[in-house]
């Protein structure tokens, strides 16, 4: 390479500018609009960071539309920095002949790396391996732009994940095309200047279209850092998903506020999201529908307006749900009069099914649909609905009889449960399950405390949901969540990886989040026992209830973490094989506090120590021989372990887990004074024998309240 043609490229290579790509499609699928938009930019940034065209502080922006993806990727080099490659070749003594020309051998290999023969001198050997060989040191001159960008978009489009590819034909009548939906123009400009690339037979250009109906004209961009600006000017358009989002809220809030009424905070938490990928210029209208439809249950309205239409509904001061709602619209328009007319035309035949659907469902009682989850099948090993059903209300009266509540209402409420998947409205709305069943008891005149455990028994449905409020529905969410663990267990439908279509690991969190959270005194392995009484099937898995309690016990860990306690803290307390879950929270603040005490890291390591002598020792009886004890040090450690024991069994009955704790800190000095002065593993038979059956004492009373050995504490001299 001549000096001039290394000093222009090594100048190339130090020259950034602004990279924009964007696709220009037909309407995108909503809901994969940010997966496809963090797809390219991922794709394409891998790919541009492989070629080397990436300034270490690159940066990129995504935008996305329901029509366009684009990037906006600061810091990008027009050519990849000059770099010196040495390839190997073949060992030097088949390299060249006597004569030192070189042979077949070395010009083939040449030939299948790209090495033309007039740079023969550039080779030279290396003596360093076992073998000598032959290599040759070149010069990359670093790929340009234009050439990686063609390589880095068709790389990008085949890696995006698309939920669902569409088949269509290009221009000329005879290409087809697989994508997310047909490509209609390509941006692809770097700095001024546009960039030549072709993908999915489009060719570039600086040009794209803005908004379809507010203004569809061409709009050309003088550089790739004005494109947000240039289509929100020109083109009508608000290409970046979070400030669409951001103008959808505080439209939202201006409209609700002058209309006197508020948005519910307890909208669908997709709702937002799906609206933003819907428009590329959002403006709110306010529409009404007819009031006599408020007097279905509010549940039906709000998911037919937020599931079905994309409204948002406004309710009044006293969160009740009026028959206002917002609509975002991708247009424009000074007179509104025929999109509110339409949303409104649109709504009303929704509700009147969901009326009629209500209706319906009211002429037949909860407790006459029984007999309809015969023919519902919940697993073919598992029996039907109703079988699951008739479990859960024996398991609930079990619990309520344990927590001390009415095993009437609870037996009533289990039975009744399930009844509302059997109804018109579910079948429609399978997000209602549970809360029609409360709306269809209460019209049954069930009570009160039966209507609302029907609806919460499904909760917790997610890690943040809330946990059922009152004492039945508190044992029917339990005994439902029980029953399908052990079900699916005994059929061994275990969940493994990802993979868990029966939803064990939510249940077993729910259990988890009910009994802690509530304070429920309930010993689990027991219940678990109990549950699986009522399952019946052919050739069940032995030890069920025991692989379950694992099972649950590794919720119980993830629940407690996140809740910010360390490993060592929750293997202190999970090693015990905990009976009741209600004062572990407690526990476990307790188990924080005693690690700041300056004896407790002694008494962990002596801990280790104990456990350690025990393993490796087999002694005869375990009861301590008082008259056999002769060190002071070993007496006096008797005596305390005598003295402390009564006392941390006081406090643990009243759950005093700190208080126990520091009791048991005052050990520390006995137990540092017995292993300096006192031999265990004596000579003498009966001597060892004697001191081993102390250090079981020990033992026994140290992880009395926890298993204090795996904490991480450093020993203080």
């Amino acid at each position: 390479m001549n000096f001039r043609k290394q000093w222009i490229t090594e100048k190339l290579a130090k020259m950034s500018d602004t990279l924009l790509i964007e696709l220009l499609t037909e309407e995108l699928p909503p809901s994969a609009l940010l997966n496809l938009s963090s797809g390219l930019q991922n794709e394409m940034m891998q790919s541009l960071k492989k070629f080397e065209l990436l300034e270490e502080n690159a940066r990129c922006y995504s935008f996305e539309t329901p029509r366009r993806l684009a990037l906006q990727i600061k810091k990008v080099r027009s050519q990849a920095p000059q770099k010196t490659i040495i390839k190997k070749l073949v060992p030097t003594s088949v390299g060249f002949d006597e004569e030192g020309n070189p042979t077949k051998s070395l010009l083939k290999k040449m030939e299948s790396i790209g090495v033309k023969e007039n740079q023969l001198k550039n080779i030279y050997s290396d003596k360093s391996g076992k073998v000598e060989m032959l290599f040759i040191r070149q010069n990359d001159l670093g790929v340009c732009l234009e050439k990686a960008i063609d390589r880095a978009l068709d790389r990008a489009v085949r890696k995006m994940p698309i939920p669902k590819l569409m088949t269509y034909q290009l221009d000329d009548g005879v290409t087809d095309i697989k994508f997310v939906r047909p490509v209609r123009g390509l941006l692809a400009m770097y700095g001024r200047k546009t960039v030549n690339a072709t993908v999915l037979g489009v060719e570039s250009s600086n040009h794209t279209k803005g908004h379809r109906f507010l203004t569809n004209n061409n709009v050309t961009l003088d550089h790739a850092d004005d494109y947000e600006e240039t289509l929100f000017n020109l083109g009508k358009v608000i290409v970046s998903s979070a400030k669409r989002k951001a103008s959808i809220r505080r439209q939202c809030q201006e409209h609700a506020e002058r209309l006197g009424y508020k948005l519910s905070d307890n909208s669908p938490s997709n709702l937002i999201d799906e609206v933003t990928a819907l428009v590329e210029w959002p403006v709110i209208y306010n529409a009404s529908f007819n009031s006599e439809f408020l007097t279905l249950p509010a549940e039906c309205l709000i998911l037919t307006m937020t599931t079905h239409q994309k409204f948002f509904p406004l309710f009044d001061n006293n969160d009740k749900l009026t028959n206002r709602f917002l609509v975002v619209s991708n247009m424009d328009l000074d007179n509104p009069t025929n999109i509110i007319e339409g949303n409104k035309r649109v709504i009303t035949p929704r509700l009147q099914d969901a009326r009629f659907f209500f209706e319906t469902d009211c002429r037949i009682k909860l407790n006459k649909r029984l007999n309809l989850l015969k023919n519902m099948v919940f697993h073919n090993k598992l029996g039907s609905l109703l079988d699951r059903t008739n479990r859960i209300s024996f398991l609930s009266q079990h619990i309520a009889d344990l927590i001390g509540c009415s095993t009437e209402e609870a037996h009533r409420a289990g039975q009744l449960c399930k009844t509302d998947l059997t109804t018109e409205m579910v079948g429609e709305f399978p997000e209602l399950q549970g809360t029609m069943g409360k709306y269809y008891a209460l019209k049954d005149k069930e009570t009160k405390n039966v209507a609302e455990a029907i609806e919460d028994h499904y909760l917790p449905r997610f890690q943040s949901d809330l946990i059922p409020k009152t004492k039945i529905g508190m044992c029917v969410a339990l005994a439902d969540k029980v029953d399908l663990i052990l079900a699916i267990f005994s059929i061994n439908l275990i969940p493994t990886g990802d993979k868990d279509p029966y939803g064990l690991r939510r249940c077993g969190i729910g259990i988890v989040r009910i009994l802690i959270e509530n304070k429920i005194s309930i010993d689990l392995r027991r219940l678990l026992h109990k549950g699986i009484e009522k399952i019946v099937i052919k050739s069940p898995r032995e030890n069920v209830p025991n692989q379950v309690y694992d099972f649950i016990l590794e919720r119980l860990k993830g629940y407690l973490k996140d809740k910010g306690f360390s490993p060592d803290e929750i293997e202190a307390v999970a090693e015990k094989q905990i009976i009741s879950f209600e004062n572990i929270l407690s526990l476990l603040y307790a188990i924080r506090n005693f690690k700041l005490l300056k004896e407790a890291g002694n008494l962990t390591a002596a801990n280790k120590r104990i456990k350690n002598i025990l393993r490796k020792n087999s002694f005869v009886t375990r009861k301590i021989i008082f008259s056999q004890l002769e060190h002071k040090s070993e007496i006096e450690l008797n005596n305390k372990i005598q003295e402390l024991s009564p006392k941390i069994e006081d406090f643990l009955k009243t759950s005093k887990f700190e208080e126990a704790l520091k009791l048991l800190s005052s050990i520390a000095p006995h137990v540092d004074n017995f292993f300096n002065d006192v031999l265990v593993i004596d000579k003498d038979e009966n001597k060892k024998n004697n001191r081993l059956a102390l250090l079981n004492s020990l033992e026994l009373l140290l992880n009395r309240v926890a298993n204090i050995a795996v904490l991480n504490l450093t020993p203080k001299s």
